[in-house]
Order: C-alpha cells, then structure tokens, then sequence
C-alpha cells in the first residue's frame, strides 16, 4: 500500500462537559445483550481478556419496529442531562453516544428536573420498548456515563450465556416508582459541568435537524458565521443550541476556532455503516463498525485491492474504497441529490429495488444488510 497525502483531519476533541473518571479507552468494555436486556461492563483479566464483570446493568432497548442495531462500535458524545430534540418536552439523564441516534441514557424525565422522572419508562425497564436506545436507571447511565469514556468498545447482540431468572431479577431496583423517584433525585454530580465550547457554521445552508440522521426531521438552514452553544460533540453530528433551538448540525460544517475551516475537499468520509476488518479482505475479523458520513482518517490506500488503511481511535484496520466518498464539505451540499446518489451508488432505486446491472446486483444479501442498517440508524432520533 501507498501512503495518501491529503487525509481529512478534523482535529481532537473531549466529546463531552464532564470531566471523565476514567480516560482509557481500553479499561472498560461494554457487551449489550438484547436477549436478556442486560448491558454488561468488563474489565480485562491477567491474560489481557474482558472477562472480569465490574457492573450489571438491566436496560430497556429496541422495540420490534425500532430495535437496536448489532455489531461492535466506539463510544462517542456525552451530555449530563438532555433534551430529546425530536419528542417535544422528554429529557433524559447522562446520555452516552453508541453510533448516530442511538444512545445509552437514563429512563425518562418531563422536563430538565430530576421530580420529573416518568412512570412508564421505569415500569418498562427490561423491556424492549425503546426506540432504538439503551435506558437505564439513572445510577446505571450515570456509571456510564463517567467511567465508560469516548473510545471505547461497546457489542451488541445476544450471544453470551443466558442469565438465570435469579440473576436477571436481582438486577431489577426493589424500589416502586414513588420510592425510586425519591431516591434517584439524590443522584448528583461531584462538579460543575465544563465550560460549553462554542462553534461556528462554515457553509450558507448547514441543515439544523432534530437528530443526528439526514431523515430527521428539518428545522431550519443555518447561515454561515452563525454561533452556537456545543451541548454533545461528535463526528459526524453535532447536537448544538442556536438562538435557544437544540438540534443537530453535521461536523464538518461548523468550526471550534472562528473563520477556521478544518476540513479538506480531498478528505474522504464512509458512505455507508462499514465494518473495519483486521486484515484487507472481508472474510478477515471485522473490528468494528463505523457510522456512514464519519470522516476518515486514511495511513495507506491499494486502490488496485480496493482497500485503505484506516485509523479510527485506537483501531488500525482496513476499509473497502467503495464504501467511502469524497467529504462534502468544500461544496455545497444538497440533501436530495445525496440521497439519491446514495441509493444509486448502493444499487437501489428510491423504493429500495435492486437495478439491474448494479455493481452491487451480485451482492444483494450484504446489499440489503448495509441498507437496512443505515435505514435503521437515520430513521429518527432513537429515545
């Protein structure tokens, strides 16, 4: 492989507003299995292996229409006590980012004050009932929260053992709704949260969405030069306050140093959810996934293989050319030209049928998989 001069480079940032306890992104490791409902914290043994259970945690996930989407990814942008900017009036506590819109957070709350706890969110807690997020009890999402920080490794999906009926009903607070309401409203942080850090749109036309997806819901164009207030970071979206509106901006349309532009026209970014496999081939372990629009960071690109060399985090691995584009963020960009350069790149038309004759036609199962995905984690802010 060659090296490639000229990869994106968006700089370091803390994902979050809240000192971490924990900044290793290789102590912890998280493994969410839906079968049980139980999300479940490792910590590595003698030989180097997450096979020590520091904490047990009982969650509601994906219900059967929205369920929560499998594979292994990077944990990514914290906020201490958010506002859902697509369910008008619900919050929820310590929210940790797993991949787009979906999060780990605390049940529900009617509004930015810990009296406010909902009743049916606790009620349900073991249940799948979400919309593609991970609740959990408040003192669970807060553990999270502060010792789970951006980098790290969380799974899903269900193979690990079964727990027993004993196990998974000693996870479950002995506390009914009044007294659990009570108890979670001691639940406090030991400091202040940081300073917010402030951005500033790059492009006339930036897109403010209410989730962190390019089919949630419009809410206004920005302007370039506008400031806003940074309540989450993260690549690709950003989740901001502008003029007292929350909502999502992509990354690579604002800037943290004023009149600064931190993006490259010859940086590239995934199209795509793509895996990273260990090796350059598919049949290789895959790493880990990254979320479509992600900005890359290329070592070596074999375009002749069709592979680059990526690192993401603390990853090293390899990523399919195909699977990747040409960042946007040095032209305007157009949500519906994207889209439908999207589904023809992919091999679909607008109602999600193969063409005849795609590049992708002779790979329709993996085809279906990778859409279905990114239909799932773009289909709206997952609470």
């Amino acid at each position: 492989m060659a090296l490639l001069i000229g990869t994106l480079c968006t700089g370091a940032v803390s994902m979050a507003r809240d000192e971490m306890k924990n900044t290793d992104i290789t102590k912890y490791y998280l493994y969410l299995n839906v079968r049980d409902q139980v999300l479940t914290a490792y910590e590595k043994d003698d030989n180097g292996e997450y096979t020590r259970i520091v904490r047990r945690m009982l969650c509601s996930t994906g219900a059967e229409l929205t369920p929560t989407p499998t594979g292994t990814y990077k944990i990514s942008g914290k906020e201490r006590f958010g506002k859902f900017a697509h369910f008008n009036g619900e919050y929820a506590r310590y929210w940790t980012q797993v991949v787009r819109g979906i999060y780990i957070h605390s049940i529900g709350f009617g509004g930015r004050d810990v009296e406010r706890l909902l009743r049916t969110p606790f009620s349900n807690i073991g249940k799948r009932v979400s919309h593609g997020c991970i609740r959990l009890y408040v003192e669970d999402a807060k553990w999270v929260y502060y010792n789970v920080c951006p980098g790290s490794s969380i799974t899903i999906g269900s193979d690990t053992p079964l727990l027993s009926k004993e196990e998974k009903k000693s996870l479950k607070t002995p506390l009914d709704y009044a007294a659990y309401k009570a108890y979670q409203a001691t639940i406090t942080d030991d400091e202040q949260e940081l300073a917010d850090r402030h951005a500033w749109v790059v492009y006339d036309g930036a897109q403010l969405r209410t989730g962190n997806g390019s089919n949630d819901e419009f809410i206004r164009k920005l302007k370039e030069g506008e400031e806003m207030r940074v309540l989450q970071e993260g690549d690709p979206w950003v989740k901001v306050d502008i003029d007292g509106r929350e909502g999502y901006v992509k990354r690579i349309y604002i800037t943290y140093e004023k009149g600064v532009i931190e993006t490259y026209e010859n940086g590239r970014a995934t199209k795509t959810t793509t895996e990273i496999y260990a090796e350059p081939s598919v049949k290789a372990e895959v790493l880990c996934r990254m979320p479509r629009d992600t900005s890359l960071n290329i070592l070596e690109t074999d375009p002749e293989e069709g592979w680059y060399k990526i690192r993401y985090w603390d990853i090293e691995g390899f990523i399919r050319i195909r699977k990747t584009r040409v960042d946007t963020s040095m032209f305007p960009y157009d949500e519906d030209a994207q889209l439908s350069a999207y589904a023809a790149r992919m091999g679909v038309d607008s109602s999600g049928t193969l063409l005849v004759g795609s590049a992708a036609a002779a790979d329709e199962a993996l085809l279906r998989s990778e859409v279905k995905q990114d239909d799932l984690l773009d289909a709206g802010f997952a609470g």
